[in-house]
């Protein structure tokens, strides 16, 4: 075999090899993007605190960012949204589902303990409602639906029940967008940017105290008729 048939092999390998690299290096890129948030990545704590959260929807736990509110005033804006975002899981279904159908069903429980697992009743001082129409998830702050809350002393649990205050015609998977996506096809471009307020995924930001320190609180589930 001549030198130069061996240059053109070895050539062929060392693209073969490059090739299948490249395939693999793709592979697993696409396996991390598109699988649910791990355990360990679900729980964001920079606090002395830990925050609790349960659904009626026990197959997927919730992911929680919890920061010192004036840490996290220091965040850039980029920053503080991708926080936001982040909080909604990387594909469908990594956060919990709530489901308006049956009030008893649409609560979203928080409670809130120490690092030595003691129980804690924080001052709520206010509850924001962020949301989503669907993935990639841009949060949009809805200063038009005010966000009903109860805090219980006796349980210390922080209670809201999503039924009461999500308006049921703007989610995304409802029985009544179903029925109304033809009229809404035929309407003007200029309606297009009411489906920004369509709503698949509910972020709430939570900003309490507790003694002298303030906190803030993220997370999200998806929601549904």
């Amino acid at each position: 075999m001549s030198s130069k048939t061996n240059s053109r092999y070895h050539k062929l390998l060392i693209f073969i090899g490059l090739f299948i690299g490249i395939l693999l290096l793709m592979f697993a890129f696409l396996q991390i993007a598109y699988r649910p948030t791990a355990d360990k990545d679900r729980v964001t704590n920079e606090t002395d605190i830990k925050v609790m959260v349960r659904t009626a929807d026990e197959s997927r736990s919730a992911i929680i960012k919890t920061y010192e509110l004036d840490k996290f005033s220091k965040l850039s804006k980029s920053r503080k949204l991708n926080i936001l975002s982040s909080t909604c899981g990387k594909v469908e279904g990594d956060v919990p589902y709530v489901s308006l159908k049956n009030k008893d069903d649409s609560y979203i429980k928080i409670s809130f303990q120490d690092k030595k697992f003691k129980k804690k009743s924080p001052d709520i001082d206010s509850i924001t409602l962020y949301t989503a129409a669907g993935m990639p998830v841009n949060p949009k702050k809805r200063q038009d639906i005010g966000v009903l809350y109860d805090y219980d002393h006796k349980t210390e649990e922080l209670s809201m029940y999503l039924s009461e205050f999500i308006p049921a015609d703007k989610l995304v998977f409802s029985d009544s967008y179903s029925n109304s996506a033809d009229d809404t096809s035929s309407k003007s471009s200029d309606d297009s940017d009411s489906e920004e307020d369509d709503i698949w995924f509910c972020i709430f930001e939570i900003k309490y105290s507790i003694g002298s320190k303030k906190y803030v609180t993220y997370t999200a589930s998806s929601v549904g008729e």
